[in-house]
């Protein structure tokens, strides 16, 4: 997903994760590989969280970042994906919701706001060349 999120110019400015190992090093590898310069700033709130305290940290964290990454946990965010934008998604492990908001600033975002799902990214249906 990171070699993904270089290859679409979609680099996040920030990535949240949950304190999980497994989140964390997801966030690590998609930051590395994606040849981004973003923090990575873990967030216990995301370990068990429901769609509003996702909110609650994207509004706090992004800042004025253009792009920002969630690397959390299931069923929440296929939850807060269906919120954004009103389509349920599958999102297996490491799967990639490319979301636009119209939003001015993170601090905008609420769970009502309309966003429209972009493109959907799942592993199994990538290919493995680099």
């Amino acid at each position: 997903m990171g070699r993904l999120l270089a290859e679409l110019r979609l680099e996040p400015d920030v990535i949240a994760s949950s304190t999980a190992t497994r989140a964390r090093l997801t966030a690590d590898a998609v930051r590395e590989r994606s040849g981004c310069a973003a923090a990575v700033l873990v967030d216990g709130r995301l370990y068990l969280a429901d769609p509003g305290d996702v909110v609650e940290v994207v509004r706090e964290v992004g800042g004025n970042a253009t792009r920002l990454l969630v690397v959390g946990h299931n069923p929440t965010l296929e939850k807060l994906v269906a919120e954004l934008t009103g389509r349920a998604e599958s999102m297996p492990p490491a799967a990639l919701a490319h979301i636009e908001l119209e939003i001015d600033s993170w601090h905008d975002l609420r769970l009502t706001t309309a966003g429209r799902l972009v493109d959907l990214w799942r592993p199994k249906e990538l290919s493995d060349d680099p």
